[in-house]
């Protein structure tokens, strides 16, 4: 899949292709938050608030026989036109998912390229009931390996007058959604930079919003007249939407404690390198979240007493452990947030194992140790009998190691770009992607340049100029 852009706060224009492993690295404030916000917003709306149509007819078929079938390689043809109408209605709202204002990013643009949305070959077998007494039931079902999607629906004779099209419309984009898009678009999951401050301040402001409905109800009771939009307004959050994600993730936590990823069931190992990373283990009890370090195991702190590491890796911790499916795409800004160069290469360690497990990894870094531990597990994928030696010796596994073909780093910076209209190239803030090597790893200039600098000036200091 590639991502192009324009006009996104310092990001001129630019084009990314997706890896299992994407990475942008570069000076701040160029834009690299606001890249990754929003391309987050992109997939999650996608994968959410985009519905695929089904036509006025085959609803009318459905309602008058019972029954329809939706032939889904004649649909296929029109998924792709939708998907880009859909993308056509997202932008205009990129200012709210970065929480910026709406004249700073009118300009702005996304498209992908490169989608196929071919229907998958798995059984859909999907019951949907409404109303007391199963008032209205909607059936969906395909056998393996074929093309054919049936909907039967099902409504109590006295309930036709009052059929709820736009429910029905709803589930049957939802089945289509799971059959075309599901395989093109990763269902993605962020972690913002915010996140500290979200593990920590969820519970104050969830008593602010506590007190802003008991404000309004107070209000209604004294002055039913009053305009209780202006309230709501007067109070509406401008926090980006992965922090508020975030927020909503930590509050949720207690809700989905009995699932369990495919992580938990098939790779424990896994989870335990992460409680290795952070030193303790993450639980849920009655009054919140704790942190129980390993070297005291009858200590319990709270996530306000644990240390800023262990505040920065909650949500990921919790989303490994219950949420993670093959084929999402887990997305970082600055994942090293408050770790120590040591636990920065172990979490370059564990991304690469989620990416040879099926998860696909979307960060944004300014860490040389974790650019150079990836570097690391790119010198050792392909090993001479040496190498192979060096690895064992070091405590490197094979699940850990990376094929380069997998990942692709992109340096924000300022480069000579020919933008849409041109007949020149000019030179704008955009995208450059790096070199990667497979006996060097990967060429990041904006760390090399700095790593260089300051040798040089302490060779001065050590050894005269």
């Amino acid at each position: 899949m590639k991502i192009k852009v324009k006009n996104l706060g310092m990001l001129r224009q630019a084009e990314m292709e997706l890896g299992d492993m994407t990475i942008i690295c570069g000076l701040n404030n160029t834009a690299k938050t606001y890249t990754t916000y929003t391309i987050y917003g992109c997939f999650d709306y996608l994968k959410n608030e985009l519905e695929l149509a089904v036509s006025e007819s085959k609803l009318k078929e459905l309602v008058e026989r019972g029954t329809a079938q939706i032939d889904l390689l004649e649909y296929e043809k029109t998924v792709l036109g939708q998907v880009q109408a859909g993308l056509k209605k997202y932008i205009p709202a990129i200012h709210r998912v970065l929480g910026a204002q709406e004249k700073l990013f009118l300009d702005a643009s996304l498209m992908l390229d490169d989608l196929e949305f071919k229907s998958n070959k798995d059984i859909v077998d999907k019951k949907v009931k409404f109303g007391k007494e199963e008032a209205f039931v909607i059936q969906f079902s395909k056998l393996e390996n074929e093309s054919i999607l049936s909907i039967t629906l099902t409504l109590q004779e006295e309930n036709l007058t009052k059929f709820p099209e736009r429910i029905i419309k709803e589930e049957i984009s939802d089945v289509l959604k799971t059959i075309f898009i599901n395989g093109a678009i990763p269902k993605p999951f962020i972690a913002s930079v915010e996140r500290t401050g979200a593990a920590i301040f969820q519970r104050e402001l969830d008593f602010n919003k506590s007190n802003l409905l008991d404000l309004l109800l107070q209000i209604e009771k004294r002055e039913p007249d009053v305009n209780q939009k202006f309230f709501l307004r007067k109070y509406e959050s401008n926090y980006p939407i992965p922090v508020r994600q975030n927020i909503n993730f930590i509050r949720s936590i207690p809700e989905f404690l009995n699932q369990e990823s495919f992580i938990q069931k098939e790779y424990p190992e896994i989870l335990e390198n992460f409680n290795h990373i952070i030193g303790g283990e993450l639980r849920v009890v009655k009054g919140g979240i704790f942190f129980v370090p390993h070297s005291n195991r009858t200590l319990r702190l709270s996530l306000v007493e644990s240390s800023s590491s262990v505040r920065a890796m909650v949500d990921i911790g919790f989303y490994l452990r219950y949420k993670a499916q093959k084929g999402d795409i887990l997305m970082i800004d600055e994942p090293e947030l408050n770790l120590h160069p040591k636990n920065q290469r172990l979490i370059a360690r564990l991304f690469a194992r989620l990416i040879n497990i099926g998860i696909k990894v979307f960060i944004t870094t300014h860490s040389d140790y974790f650019i150079k531990e990836l570097n690391t597990l790119i010198m050792l994928h392909y090993p001479d009998d040496r190498v192979k030696k060096i690895a064992q010796e070091e405590g490197y596994i094979v699940q850990e190691l990376i094929d380069p073909t997998k990942i692709k780093v992109y340096i924000a910076k300022e480069a000579l770009v020919l933008v849409a209209g041109n007949k020149k190239k000019t030179s704008v803030h955009t995208l450059k992607q790096a070199d990667i090597d497979k006996n060097y790893g990967i060429e990041v200039e904006t760390f090399d340049t700095t790593i260089v600098e300051m040798n040089r000036i302490q060779d001065s200091i050590i050894w005269g100029s």
